[in-house]
């Protein structure tokens, strides 16, 4: 069976390799403050998963494909896979299993630059602590992992596996319809079966996502923030009518932008390992959750349409999806909750034909959610429909999201235009800017005839006061016993209330609530605007602690 791949580079099918140039320092520091890094490392510090003992696994193409002795591995010698910059305790060089055999024909600068660097690199990626990789040969991969037209796909056993290529079976300008959905049965299989993160590669080409292997049902589909991606949806030979990309990242081209959702996935199945929040449904519904708009003038949705056809759900944020992570488990409820979830979490169940599970959502009095993101995820299940061999059939359930404000009653009023009910993905997306406060109920349905299905289901909400305060103690005054419960809570990264020094209502407490402490430390008490011009914490905010500290000496001679 005869097919083409070729590795993404700059929007374009090649087939003769890619040369992608090392990064400097500082374009690595952009791209790690755009999506959140940074600001999660700071306030994790020595607490930052990196992504320590998560199987990984990397199917490379060639870069002269065709060719008896393909060359698809990473440079093993390359300074960013070496011991000397690793950050694991003890420090460790990647190991590097080839799978394929062929490791020995050459280095692929596109598995190494666009790909590996990003992916585990110690420097440049987000998941420095991956130090054992798998590489396949697509072709290999394909024939050997896959078995296309042989039994059923092997046991792969890892957590997170990248796919920066695209290809189709055929030939570029004739493709083999059967074959492809083969495949792409035969893959989302392996994916439901082995609990994997899989993250495939789109671009733009002929507007349309390539066949292999963005019209996967399972995987997350990665494409780039610049908006070159296809618009066209997916084609009928695989579930149409669905728009790709799933995700979209900062980047010069989509295989590095999705070596960076794998390598932000690494390092969220090391702090999830172990909990329902590293099942694949759970681990998409969290990196889609976490995505934001900002910028994205053009991103929409309708109640069909949950993602947007050029962006998906947005851009990846990790200090979002960790948070969101970290928020925890919120079990679903078969009738009124007893208690709202927490601004951030997630949960990963079942969903029960008939039987609808209910979240309610609390925006408390004298808050606004200024943004709310919900994303509910479940995999495609396939299915051996041959007597000999392995033939998929696969079968995607019908789960939807429906919206109420329960402010007066339980499900008082259904609000049908902020529903999600696509009758062709396997996502839905709520997302709501502007809420006003009040008792909302999210219920997750299930119409698939005679049919249960486990879900991932991960949300964040934005909230802010309406007027923010540093009176934590609210005892009319501002001053060093305040400083203390924001000290003391400083960090929180999610569900801190206003007593735990809390001054802008977002849940969490940070150098944004102590500038508003600084702004109002010893004034009356007034309004305090929500954007404000204060000094520097490390100076003005230094200040303020010594003045706390001032205070109590006097206080308690």
């Amino acid at each position: 069976m005869k097919y083409w791949l070729g590795a993404i580079v700059a929007f374009a099918i090649v087939s003769s390799g890619i040369v992608a140039q090392a990064l400097t320092p500082a374009e690595i520091a952009a791209i790690h403050e755009q999506v959140g890094y940074n600001q999660l490392k700071a306030v994790l510090g020595d607490d930052l998963p990196i992504g320590s003992g998560v199987p990984i696994t990397q199917v490379e193409a060639p870069s002269n494909p065709g060719a008896p002795n393909p060359i698809y591995f990473p440079n093993t010698t390359a300074g960013e896979f070496q011991i000397g910059s690793d950050p694991s305790s003890p420090p460790q060089a990647v190991t590097f299993n080839d799978a394929s055999g062929g490791a020995a024909n050459g280095t692929s600068t596109h598995a190494t630059n666009s790909v590996g660097q990003f992916f585990y690199g110690n420097t440049t990626s987000f998941a420095p602590g991956a130090n054992t990789v798998t590489v396949y040969e697509t072709e290999h991969w394909l024939d050997n992992v896959l078995n296309m037209n042989g039994p059923a796909p092997d046991p792969h056993d890892f957590r997170v596996a990248n796919f920066s290529w695209i290809g189709s079976f055929g030939s570029e300008t004739v493709p083999d319809d059967a074959a492809n959905a083969q495949a792409l049965g035969r893959f989302d299989y392996l994916i439901d079966n082995n609990n994997i993160t899989a993250l495939v590669g789109v671009n733009k080409y002929d507007n349309t996502p390539p066949a292999l292997l963005s019209h996967s049902l399972n995987a997350i589909a990665v494409g780039i923030r610049t908006g070159a991606n296809p618009t066209n949806p997916t084609q009928s030979f695989y579930y149409p009518g669905r728009n790709k990309p799933d995700l979209i990242s900062p980047g010069v081209a989509p295989s590095e932008t999705t070596a960076h959702v794998s390598s932000a996935a690494t390092m969220l199945h090391e702090s999830g390992a172990g909990t329902d929040a590293a099942k694949s449904e759970t681990m998409k519904a969290i990196l889609m959750a976490g995505a934001v708009k900002t910028g994205l003038t053009s991103w929409d949705q309708t109640t069909t349409e949950p993602l947007d056809e050029t962006y998906g759900a947005g851009e990846m944020n990790i200090y979002n999806s960790y948070v969101i992570q970290a928020g925890g488990k919120y079990p679903g409820s078969l009738t009124q909750p007893a208690s709202p979830v927490g601004i951030d979490g997630w949960d990963y169940r079942t969903s029960l034909q008939n039987a609808p599970l209910y979240y309610n959502f609390e925006v408390p009095a004298g808050s606004t959610a200024t943004e709310l993101s919900i994303i509910l995820t479940w995999n495609a299940k396939v299915t051996d429909g041959a007597a000999s061999g392995f033939q998929p059939v696969v079968k995607l359930d019908n789960l939807n999201l429906h919206w109420y404000d329960s402010s007066t009653s339980f499900l008082g009023t259904e609000i049908v235009s902020e529903a999600s009910v696509s009758t062709v993905d396997n996502v839905e997306h709520v997302y709501l800017t502007g809420l006003t406060a009040g008792t909302y109920t999210l219920e997750v349905t299930n119409l698939t005839f005679g049919g249960n299905r486990d879900f991932g289901l991960a949300w964040r909400m934005e909230t802010q006061f309406t007027t923010p305060s540093a009176d934590f103690n609210n005892d009319g005054k501002v001053n060093g016993l305040d400083y203390l419960a924001w000290q003391g809570g400083y960090r929180t990264l999610t569900g801190a209330s206003h007593s735990n020094g809390d001054a802008d209502g977002d849940g969490d407490v940070d150098d944004d609530d102590l500038a508003i402490f600084n702004a109002s430390f010893g004034q009356p008490l007034v309004s305090v605007p929500t954007q404000l011009t204060v000094p520097e914490p490390s100076t003005f905010g230094l200040f303020a602690s010594g003045l706390a500290v001032l205070y109590f000496c006097r206080r308690f001679q």
